[in-house]
Order: structure tokens, then sequence, then C-alpha cells
């Protein structure tokens, strides 16, 4: 196969604190009101309640493993919801030959090394915002996720490329069995033949060139699984001290 344009998203969230005054942060940051993209065809109900405030950063500390270099300078933007999350969604173009792709997903596989990159790209910017936060604390937890986007590919190359697909969606570089492409690319979206979007747990695939508005709601997705997960152990916490209140140590 011939190389192909890329565009890989990467997408880091946060929680510090149980909320964030918007207002006030804007003032503190200047950002604007994200609204989500939306396409002809999306009900006018779908939309953030309120709309997070989203400002662009300099994301240049944060590389791809192994010093992929890109093809346009690297995009960061930062978004601050209401219920106390932060989310970094960065852009980085390439341009690859599907091998060495697949090579640089299975780098991906192991995100602790980005992580920590992007915690210290919104470091400064967690501060200025501190005043607005209500409840402030800054959490360990983080979830991350990552997105392979082409476009202008036919329907009929998805299907032929089928085990490539799954390997980048998998974060996997070495080949996969039959069942495990098929289990890989069980969870997929078309809306025309020359379209795909086909999502796993920690990355997914697109096929489309106008797809802000799915990107944005897998941002979104990924800040709701973090916000699940520090309810969890918020809860986790509550249970044990009342557990011990009820039973306390001989």
């Amino acid at each position: 196969m011939e190389s192909l344009d890329v565009v890989i998203h990467l997408a880091f969230a946060f929680d510090i604190g149980y909320e964030i005054d918007l207002e006030r942060a804007r003032t503190l940051l200047s950002g604007e009101s994200g609204a989500l993209a939306r396409r002809r065809r999306t009900p006018e109900s779908i939309q953030y309640r309120p709309a997070p405030l989203r400002v662009a950063v300099d994301g240049s500390a944060l590389a791809l493993p192994g010093g992929v270099a890109t093809i346009q300078p690297p995009r960061a933007e930062l978004s601050l919801f209401d219920f106390g999350a932060i989310s970094l969604a960065m852009q980085f173009p390439v341009r690859m030959d599907p091998v060495a792709l697949l090579r640089l997903a299975g780098a991906l596989a192991e995100p602790a090394p980005l992580t920590a990159s992007a915690r210290r790209v919104v470091a400064p910017w967690v501060e200025r915002l501190r005043p607005a936060v209500i409840g402030f604390e800054d959490s360990a937890i983080s979830e991350e996720y990552i997105v392979f986007q082409v476009g202008d590919v036919r329907g009929d190359w998805l299907q032929e490329h089928a085990d490539w697909i799954a390997g980048l969606v998998r974060l996997e570089s070495g080949p996969l069995s039959r069942a495990e492409v098929a289990e890989a690319t069980r969870l997929s979206l078309s809306y025309t033949p020359d379209d795909v979007v086909t999502l796993d747990w920690a990355a997914g695939f697109v096929a489309d060139r106008d797809c802000a508005e799915t990107l944005q709601v897998i941002e979104f997705a990924n800040v709701q699984l973090l916000e699940f997960r520090h309810i969890d152990d918020r809860l986790d916490d509550r249970l044990e001290a009342a557990y011990r209140q009820i039973r306390p140590e001989p």
C-alpha cells in the first residue's frame, strides 16, 4: 500500500475538582464556548448543556513515540467542562505507509509517557484556572483515547483492509487472527459506502473528512468514562469509611 495522509487524534481527560465556573474561567483564560459541531442531519436536541469552554494551547511539548515527524504543526486544544473535568485534544497530521502506522499504533499501546507529557502541557493552565474551580483536587486518575483518521478512501478499500483497521484499533502491530479481526471491527458504523467509524476500548478508526462532530462525541465519551471512574473511587472511599464506623477495629 502507498503512504496515507493520516491525522492521529489523542484525547487526555483529567479531573480537577467538583465544578468549574465557566464564566469565571472565561475571564481567566480568554476561551470561547465550544458548541458541538453538527451536521445537517444531527437533531437539535443533541448538544452540550452547558457548552464547554475551549482554549487553544501550545502542545509542542507532546510528541508521538519514536520521533515520528508531522507534515503540519500539531494542534492542541483544552476543553473545560462545568462538572470539573478538562480534556486536552491533540492532532498530529502524518504521512506514513500502513505498516509503519501499525508499528506506531503498537507504540501507543502504552500511554503513560504521553499522559505524563499531557499533564505537563495542562499544568500551567490548571493553575491559572484554579480560582474558578470549586472543590479543587487534581486527581491522579486520567483517561486516554486515540483516533486514527483518514479521508478519501473507497468502501471496497475499507473492506479489503479490515485486518489493518483491526490492528489500529487494537493498538497491535502484529498480525491478528480472523476471529480477532471480526471482533475488533464488529462495532463499526457507516453513513455512506465510503465512510466508517470503528471503535474499540482504547482506540478508534475514522474514515471521513467531515468528522469534527464524531471526534467531539468520542472526546466527550472519554471524559464521561473518567468521571465514572472518579465517582466509583469516591464511592469506594465513602463505603470504606462507613464500614469502619459501623464495624470499628478491635
